[in-house]
């Protein structure tokens, strides 16, 4: 199949399941009752669903799905041990799998609210799964080195998509565009089953965003801020296996697609600490709010 036209489609499922799902997230949520109320620290008038991670899993789960089985030989495009991974995956698998775990992390974490030590333990064993398979920065040679490194930035940019997630559309917009950016990437890099991973985590997003511009009528939780997250930061090192390119192009490249939320954790990681409050506290003090 044509690679457009298994992108349009790819993207058509995605953004019209999300469309179709969200709504109805919403409204089984407010009959369990998973409803944020009105808080001081926050920017929302109303009390509002924050599950809508949920709906955004399904409508990219379905639209990958979809667009891997309509051409299966994206499935063996590449040879899994190519990357030198512990894990026989292929980068797209490793990102389904990492993605699925965040999910979880983060919809426990809707539901019960965890800890933050917990929490964070949850999305250094997600992100393990992309380390182990291979995906990851290749700067000093040395491997647990590197595995560190690596592993900081893929928690690093989980954590700026969660605190970007602070006001009506901001975290599913910029992510989207990130996501669509990614895809015009991989396509021309001709890595087409990550060019429909792109694609699909784009199109969810914007079908989400239908329900979440001002004023969201449900916000996308920690079930779709941490597995987003975690897409992006796989997806931005991804195409960068082992130093095929520049050190300038592995660093530079994820460093500006992701740059609108690794500013914001710049900015109010900063903030925080030199008030003496703790970073995962919410508060009215990121960019988006200044």
């Amino acid at each position: 199949m044509n690679a457009i036209l298994l992108l349009a489609l790819t993207g058509g499922i995605g953004l019209v399941a999300t469309v179709v799902l969200t709504p109805i997230v919403r409204h089984a949520a407010i009959r369990a009752g998973l409803i944020r109320g009105v808080q001081a620290d926050r920017w929302h008038a109303r009390p509002t669903p924050a599950v809508g991670g949920v709906a955004i899993f399904a409508g990219f789960g379905l639209a990958i799905g979809v667009g891997l089985t309509l051409e299966p030989e994206l499935v063996r495009e590449l040879d899994p041990g190519a990357r030198g991974g512990l894990l026989p995956l292929l980068p797209w698998q490793a990102l389904a799998v990492g993605v699925a775990l965040a999910f979880i992390v983060g919809l426990v974490d809707d539901l019960v609210e965890l800890r933050p030590l917990p929490k964070l333990m949850g999305q250094v064993v997600a992100a393990s799964v992309l380390v182990a398979a291979g995906i990851g920065l290749r700067l000093t040679g040395v491997g647990w080195v590197d595995a560190g490194i690596s592993l900081l930035w893929f928690v690093g940019v989980t954590n700026a998509v969660n605190l970007l997630d602070n006001m009506d559309g901001v975290a599913a917009g910029v992510s989207g565009i990130a996501a669509t950016y990614l895809a015009a990437v991989f396509l021309l890099e001709g890595e087409p089953s990550l060019a429909v991973f792109a694609v699909g985590l784009a199109a969810a997003l914007f079908g989400f965003l239908a329900h979440n511009v001002p004023p969201a009528r449900i916000f996308m939780g920690d079930s779709g801020s941490l597995p987003v997250g975690l897409a992006l930061a796989g997806l931005a090192l991804a195409p960068a296996p082992g130093g095929s390119r520049s050190l300038v192009a592995v660093l530079a490249a994820p460093v500006l697609i992701l740059g609108v939320p690794l500013l914001d954790t710049a900015v109010v990681t900063a903030g925080r600490l030199l008030e003496g409050r703790p970073i995962s506290r919410g508060g009215r003090d990121h960019t988006s709010h200044r």
